[in-house]
């Protein structure tokens, strides 16, 4: 989880969204239980690892249309998983 915050930090801090970035941190305290609960039970570790990954990737490639595309895949899965957590 801190890798993943972190993570999460490095692309805010890249990009100079300091706004978002104090967000990020105050956010990260109420959601890291939750977020623990929904990589454990569901197994999304791995998944979250392949998004991150996808995400660099293109960064990496200087391709803001697939990096947005990636961004936003990993928030819909992260939702969908929040969701089911918060149902169970």
């Amino acid at each position: 989880m801190r890798l993943d915050h972190d993570f999460h930090l490095s692309l805010t801090r890249l990009a100079n969204f300091t706004i978002i970035e104090q967000v990020l941190n105050n956010l990260h305290n109420l959601t890291q239980l939750m977020g623990l609960k929904a990589v454990s039970k569901h197994r999304r570790m791995k998944n979250v690892l392949m998004e991150h990954h996808q995400i660099i990737q293109a960064l990496e490639e200087k391709n803001p249309e697939l990096a947005s595309q990636a961004i936003l895949n990993h928030l819909e899965k992260t939702k969908e998983t929040f969701i089911i957590v918060d149902d169970s």
